[in-house]
């Protein structure tokens, strides 16, 4: 005896919309199915309305990229501006520590002074960034660190298996090749000019 195929787990919401309007061309005067249950109105309603969520998703992503974009530029530029201000300051202070501080800047360490390895990275957050699979760190920053190693491992795994991800070089950084609804471990460490500090204590995030 046959069955019927669907597989709706596996298709896009796209696919879905095909599917539906598939359905209801073929079974529309259909003799063998001449009372359908749901009826073939609710399905042309339901097709309707998908297709209007769908298409608002679609805009709402671009704005976002619009966005993100500006935020970028806004970003890049106030970089650009406090570059300037620092080396403004650098020159008129003439490396007097008192002065440099009393504008609100930090000093750089002696560079003769003993290196070591960075400290352990601090304050490690998790929050769900703006694509499916994508998450989105941030964390304190760590003097003397020239980059960032972030590495992930799947919850499910004990002992847990872990992956190197990206490097960074400020303190946040985008994880977006992760899977949808799956929880993952994420953990940071600083690197310096003698290599790397130790990892960070593992945060807990669930994919979006």
């Amino acid at each position: 005896m046959s069955k019927v195929k669907l597989e709706l787990s596996k298709k896009t919401a796209a696919q879905k919309i095909d599917l539906g309007k598939t359905i209801v061309s073929k079974m529309t005067g259909n003799a063998t199915f001449a009372t359908p249950n749901p009826p073939l109105a609710a399905i042309t309603t339901a097709i309707t309305n998908l297709s209007a969520a769908t298409a608002e998703v679609v805009a709402a992503r671009k704005t976002v990229e619009v966005k993100m974009i500006a935020a970028k530029l806004a970003e890049s530029t106030l970089d650009s501006l406090l570059t300037q201000e620092g080396n403004y300051v650098e020159n008129i202070s003439n490396g007097d520590e008192a002065k440099i501080l009393s504008a609100g800047m930090d000093v750089r360490k002696d560079a003769s002074a003993a290196v070591a390895l960075p400290d352990k990275v601090a304050s490690v957050n998790a929050t769900i960034g703006d694509s499916a699979g994508e998450i989105d760190l941030s964390w304190d920053k760590i003097e003397g660190a020239k980059s960032y190693v972030v590495e992930t491992a799947l919850s499910s795994m004990d002992p847990l298996e872990w992956k190197h991800m990206v490097v960074s070089t400020r303190s946040k950084a985008e994880v977006n090749t992760l899977k949808s609804g799956v929880s993952y471990h994420l953990r940071v460490a600083a690197v310096g000019s003698v290599g790397q500090g130790p990892w960070s204590d593992p945060v807990v995030k669930v994919a979006p």
